[in-house]
């Protein structure tokens, strides 16, 4: 899928006050509901709801489906922002996650990859819901070094059936 689809699919989702994803803590279900939709399933209970972020982020850890860490080595295994960002702006799903935090990685504007972790790119729900933000918006400072980062590595969703969701 191209970056512009993947953009224009997550902000097909409104966040805030008076949409289903309202501020609180709706962030595992707005980032549950984009992934399904990208067909890049997050984790859900046996009865279809949206597993919560302590919930997903073990699953995460243990290679759930196709979700890896966006990092190679041992010491960056879930680390590297720069690749969550680069997968982004290729059109892969990518989530920032802590274990009462998710977010999507989203597209830089620019296509370009930050040097600093707060400058990040990404879509959320939650106390602070906005669909083109950043790290710095969605976690504390002082949290940045808790932000673990995986990229979807498995089927992507194809460029005609992202247009036929965003066309019907």
């Amino acid at each position: 899928m191209t970056r512009d689809l993947y953009r224009r699919i997550i902000e097909s989702f409104t966040v805030g006050t008076g949409t289903p994803y309202y501020p609180g803590r709706t962030c595992n279900i707005f980032a549950a509901d984009v992934c399904d939709v990208l067909q890049t399933p997050l984790p859900r209970t046996s009865d279809g709801l949206a597993y919560t972020c302590a919930n997903i982020l073990p699953a995460l850890k243990d290679n759930y489906l196709s979700w890896r860490p966006s990092g190679i080595s041992e010491s960056n295994k879930a680390k590297d922002f720069k690749s969550a960002q680069r997968a982004a702006n290729t059109g892969r799903t990518a989530v920032a996650i802590t274990y009462d935090h998710i977010a999507i990685v989203r597209p830089s504007p620019n296509g370009s990859i930050p040097n600093n972790i707060k400058d990040v790119c990404i879509a959320q729900a939650g106390a602070n819901p906005d669909t083109d933000t950043t790290i710095a918006w969605g976690w504390n400072s002082s949290r940045h070094d808790e932000i673990e980062f995986y990229i979807w590595q498995g089927y992507l969703m194809s460029n005609a059936d992202a247009e036929d969701y965003l066309n019907n």
